[in-house]
């Protein structure tokens, strides 16, 4: 089998494990979950007891299967490789995290690295920092911000029939992935310093403040008058672009001002600098067409395909999401996630954790 199987009810999603578990074939699955239709906690552990084996996921947005957005159900990827796990709590100190990510890269020669992690967890940024440090530009890489649009606390991370919060999941396997990334977002701006940040908050750009910064370079480029009351709207197609060097740009995506501020939904480094980004909807589909010409397409029949795409591209790009996904499955079907939050590294570059951006992956599924 080289593809997910999409469930509508916990019922099917039951007798979908139960027949798999008899095929006695698989020695991992993935299962993700519509945030609209959650999984009860004795339904999750039921799973994992009928499967016997690592069950690895979380709760997001909406999914993707066989190439289509679904906004509810269950989507169960099983694998024949065998995954070695560690779960991360975020609320811990950094120095036990780190020896847990060593022990795991220890374990044995390990070429791709999953990581899913919900995105309102303390020390996210700092994890994937970690994550590299451990196990470096060698390996592949592939993640998901796990959660919910309302931005509510949510025991988002699934492992073995448990749900966490707060938490993130690392796996490790002996597999080769490959991954393609890109976003369409180009900058609009010469790049501008990061001088005051808290949190996720950016104070001042440029030593001023960073809302009257950002207003000034829409205004000059659109004519636009961005406010707190249309800062939404207007915001979407001006998202920050983080400078990195000989690599594609980290995109940053802000949803709101206040007190002059922005407030982004991932960490931006107070020092680092900066571009305003522009996009639309032609330029986006131009990057998802740039992200699957990253991928051998060469293998089809035992190769799956897996996307982690962000959902602010389905707010920005609306009905023409449907074009994306099109342009992903060309060369055959995907099964995915839309997050808040990719990870992934592109090409040769560090691992990152991205806004806005599309990550499409394929490996080989044969046992």
């Amino acid at each position: 089998m080289n593809k997910g199987i999409y469930c509508q009810t916990e019922r099917e999603l039951v007798e979908i494990a139960q027949q798999l578990a008899n095929t006695h074939t698989y020695n991992s699955y993935l299962l993700f979950i519509a945030d609209s239709t959650r999984l009860s906690p004795d339904t999750a552990q039921l799973l994992y007891k009928i499967l016997e084996k690592p069950l690895l996921g979380g709760i997001y947005p909406e999914l993707i299967a066989a190439s289509r957005r679904q906004q509810t159900g269950f989507l169960l990827i099983p694998l024949p490789m065998v995954f070695e796990v560690t779960l991360l709590d975020l609320s811990k100190n950094m120095a036990v995290i780190i020896q847990q990510l060593e022990t795991l890269g220890q374990l044995f020669s390990v070429k791709s690295v999953f990581c899913f992690v919900d995105f309102l967890s303390q020390n996210k940024d700092t994890l994937i920092q970690e994550v590299y440090n451990t196990f470096g530009h060698g390996v592949n890489y592939l993640g998901a911000g796990a959660g919910a649009l309302d931005f509510k606390p949510l025991d988002s991370i699934l492992y073995n029939g448990i749900f966490y919060g707060n938490t993130a999941l690392v796996a490790v396997c002996g597999s080769d992935i490959q991954v393609g990334v890109a976003h369409g977002w180009s900058p609009i701006s010469e790049p501008i310093k990061v001088t005051e940040v808290d949190g996720n908050i950016v104070k001042s750009l440029n030593w001023q403040p960073a809302f009257e910064v950002y207003q000034k370079e829409i205004f000059a480029h659109s004519g636009k008058q961005i406010t707190e009351a249309t800062f939404f709207e207007i915001a979407k197609s001006y998202p920050l672009g983080l400078v990195r060097m000989d690599a594609e740009m980290v995109i940053r995506d802000p949803y709101a001002s206040l007190n002059g501020h922005l407030h982004i939904i991932d960490h931006v480094p107070q020092g680092d600098y900066v571009r305003i980004m522009h996009g639309n909807p032609h330029s986006l589909l131009a990057g998802a067409e740039h992200a699957i010409s990253l991928l051998n397409n060469g293998e089809k029949e035992n190769t799956l395909k897996f996307c982690v795409d962000c959902i602010s591209r389905v707010l920005y790009m609306d009905a023409d999401f449907v074009k994306e996904l099109n342009i992903l499955g060309q060369n055959g079907l995907f099964d995915g996630v839309l997050s808040l939050g990719e990870i992934a590294n592109a090409g040769e570059s560090a691992l990152e954790l991205y806004n806005k951006t599309v990550v499409i992956s394929q490996w080989n599924v044969t046992k």
